[in-house]
């Protein structure tokens, strides 16, 4: 298998202490000699997995202790590993597949390491209860997890076995006979019923709508060092810069998620976005950018809106941080591997960007270049080569997209942190990926609100939906859903069905936030980040 630039090993286990190991394949194709000296008797493990059909992204599980000592013979779990090579599998979305591929290796490895080991297919319902019981309680182990996060395994094991037993593998599903249904995440039309297995404490946190001012005092705290306080009233406030703030990559992760807020993308296009892909370089105040099918979640292509902040913010990447990433790249030679193709001309033809590769004569659409072909391709600077990846790594190499999705998650969990050493009591805003583009949303209708008013004259004292039927157009497809229904019932939920009173007549963010706090706890007040800035 291919080892990725991400190896993760585990703890040891069992009687034996037997040391087992989980790779993502698909990625370097090359893994440190003294990890796995095996490695070395083959030419290209990327053909070799390719040859078998694993896809890259798929997660392998290796018992170490068995592969040194037969390593001719060794095979890694056969049953769990066909079910990672069907359709089941790779119909998943890629942040489900990437959330179940964490759930899998862990318990394999309880399995295998017990006094009579099991495969994943011969659990019963007896295991699942010891595996709950390990698994979440924080006395018993130090790493217990959460509800939620319980409840994620549940899904996980709840698709693998529902796949074994159609497949005859086993005999019934340990886990159906309990409770009501349990919906997998990514599978719209099959379900499970898991429910007695679900967890009673499971937190589900709230999807919150940010006013810009407080996702800037969040972003400060967060990225940029700066500290945070409780004013006199027992509120947030930001505190100027932290001297002893020590950052990294805090120009590319501060950029990436000022585009999610302010564009509405998604955490997955965003992360897989070639330099070649951003807008031209433009004196208006809103410029176009098109997202490629292959980098969407619906695999349609979609033309959005980008601000000129946010335009600004990307160029300033590029020139600054970016730039110094790419010359530490070429100094160490990163761009010399052979599996690097190069984009040797590019063109737009019929709205859609077309490049040619390694100086063939053929045009590849971008709406087919897919996350893996990305990574290894190179566009010509004024410097010479570098990635055309977006998002780099400080030494010049493509940041990994599941790393790029947990900018996110790392920034709030500092920013929780920090408002809870500073004593604040209340209810620290806890924010997500989902609630950048949550906000977004409610962000974009204000403004649309504002253009249309501009065309039409003077607002109405009471709110006519009919009137701003654009706006909420518009925020469907900047989203990019299909159905404004979607929009509504969950982006725009705060709105719906907005009667009385136009709290959008001559009014600001603050006060539109403000006025629809007082309806929905989930749309968050506004945070002052400029208080105590300059004390």
């Amino acid at each position: 298998m291919v080892f990725t630039d991400k190896l993760s090993t585990c703890d040891e286990r069992g009687a034996m202490g037997e040391r087992w190991l989980t790779v993502l394949s698909g990625g370097t194709p090359s893994a440190p000699p003294k990890l796995l000296a095996e490695l070395a008797w083959f030419d290209s493990l990327e053909g070799l997995e390719a040859k078998a059909g694993i896809k890259p992204g798929t997660p392998v599980v290796i018992d170490l202790g068995r592969l040194h000592a037969d390593p001719e013979n060794y095979r890694t779990e056969r049953v769990f590993t066909e079910f990672l090579r069907t359709s089941r599998w790779s119909r998943l979305k890629q942040g489900t597949r990437t959330t179940y591929a964490t759930v899998y290796p862990p318990i394999i490895r309880w399995l295998a390491s017990r006094s009579i080991p099991k495969a994943l297919h011969e659990m019963d319902a007896n295991d699942i209860a010891e595996w709950k019981e390990w698994r979440t309680d924080p006395i018993a182990n130090e790493k217990s997890i959460s509800g939620a996060t319980w409840n994620k395994e549940v899904a996980a094991l709840s698709l693998f076995f529902k796949w074994a037993v159609t497949k005859k593998y086993t005999v019934e599903n340990p886990i159906e006979e309990y409770g009501p249904e349990l919906k997998f995440k990514g599978d719209n039309t099959n379900r499970a019923t898991a429910g007695g297995w679900k967890s009673k404490n499971a937190r589900v946190r709230r999807i919150d709508w940010i006013e810009p001012e407080t996702f800037r005092l969040w972003s400060n705290v967060a990225f940029r060092g700066y500290a945070v306080k409780t004013s006199g009233d027992g509120k947030l406030v930001g505190a100027g810069e932290n001297p002893s703030f020590r950052g990294r990559n805090t120009q590319r992760n501060a950029t990436f998620v000022e585009t999610l807020y302010f564009c509405g993308t998604r955490e997955g296009e965003t992360s897989l976005l070639l330099t070649l892909e951003l807008p031209q370089k433009s004196t208006h105040a809103f410029a176009e950018m098109r997202l490629p099918g292959s980098i969407t979640k619906t695999g349609r292509s979609r033309t959005i809106v980008v601000p000129w902040l946010v335009d600004g913010l990307l160029r300033r990447y590029i020139q600054q941080d970016r730039r110094r990433a790419v010359a530490l790249g070429r100094r160490h030679g990163s761009y010399n591997d052979a599996r690097w193709h190069k984009i040797t001309d590019h063109r737009v033809k019929r709205g859609k960007l077309e490049t040619q590769l390694d100086g063939r004569n053929t045009w590849v659409s971008h709406d087919q270049l897919l996350g893996p072909a990305r990574r290894w391709l190179l566009v010509e600077a004024e410097d010479g080569w570098e990635p055309a990846m977006l998002w780099l790594t400080e030494s010049g190499l493509p940041a990994d997209e599941r790393n790029m999705i947990k900018v996110i998650q790392r920034a709030t969990r500092k920013w929780v942190s920090l408002c809870t050493a500073v004593g604040f009591t209340g209810s620290v805003p806890y924010l997500t990926a989902k609630t950048l583009r949550y906000s977004f949303a409610l962000n974009w209708l204000i403004a649309w609100h504002k253009v249309i008013d501009e065309e039409l004259g003077s607002p109405p004292v009471a709110y006519s939906p009919s009137r701003y039927e654009d706006a909420y157009t518009a925020v469907q497809w900047q989203l990019g859903h299909r159905d404004l229904q979607t929009t509504m019932d969950a982006y725009l939920l705060a709105v719906k069905e907005l009667r009385g009173i136009n709290i959008f007549r001559e009014a600001t963010f603050k006060s539109v936030y403000e006025a629809l706090h007082s309806r929905h706890e989930s749309v968050l007040p506004s945070l002052d980040h400029r208080a105590g800035l300059d004390g």
